[in-house]
């Protein structure tokens, strides 16, 4: 198989086109107080990895690793950090979060409770569950309100969220962008928050305009994206 990459080409590849989170595994049983040297290193040598491929922007330690997340926080103002919470645990996760200044919890699948993610979500903490890859796991989480779950099988979940997602969920008027290459045509509406709701990729009329800049049939495109469905265009960005 292929050799694994170190977290410098990770984030290199990652960085541009999504967040990331970083989970950060104790090496022993956590202390309760002062980090493990081996601990130390590997936040070292994650917050250097940061701070050569783009800073601290857009990136998360998670750990189940408290003190190790103090410890973190208290070097890097404004890191992004988030609580790895076990099923076990018998801390309390969102009194850890407000104490170290985290942004998110990601729980046990089962601690997911309707008041565990209601209490965490008042007080502003994302919500995001472990590890979810059937739909009998996924549907409770969803009813109890979490911000998103970890998964093996991403595809499975993207199916499973799309059969439950009705069309008027899309939030907010929809943009219709246009990506045309040497290989074709790719149209795609987004919607408010910046997600894609729908796309096709195909061949879409073009023609030249008396300056000789490409025009693209814009409605086609938007037909071609969504045939049924009577959408209003906000904006359209082509290249």
């Amino acid at each position: 198989g292929e050799p694994p990459i170190d977290l410098d080409d990770a984030l290199a590849i990652v960085r541009p086109r999504a967040p990331l989170i970083v989970e950060i595994k104790p090496v022993g049983r956590e202390r309760p107080r002062g980090v493990d040297p081996k601990d130390r290193a590997t936040v070292d040598a994650v917050l250097a990895a940061f701070a050569r491929t783009g800073g601290f922007r857009g990136v998360t330690i998670s750990s189940a690793g408290w003190t190790l997340l103090l410890d973190a926080s208290r070097r890097v103002r404004g890191l992004d950090l988030a609580l790895t919470v076990g099923s076990k645990e018998t801390r309390d996760p969102i009194a850890w979060a407000q104490r170290i200044g985290a942004t998110a919890l990601h729980p046990n699948r089962r601690l997911c409770t309707p008041a565990f993610v209601a209490r965490a979500r008042g007080l502003g903490l994302l919500v995001i569950a472990y590890t979810v890859n059937r739909a009998s796991e996924l549907a409770p989480l969803l009813e109890a309100g979490v911000d998103g779950v970890f998964t093996d099988d991403p595809s499975a979940m993207r199916r499973l969220l799309s059969r439950r997602t009705p069309p008027s969920a899309v939030r907010g008027a929809l943009a219709l962008g246009i990506d045309q290459g040497s290989g074709g045509t790719r149209a795609v509406l987004i919607d408010a928050s910046g997600a894609i709701v729908a796309e096709h990729a195909t061949r879409v009329a073009s023609r030249r305009d008396k300056d000789g800049a490409i025009v693209q049939d814009a409605e086609g495109a938007m037909t071609l994206v969504l045939p049924n469905s009577p959408l209003q265009r906000t904006g359209c960005a082509g290249r």
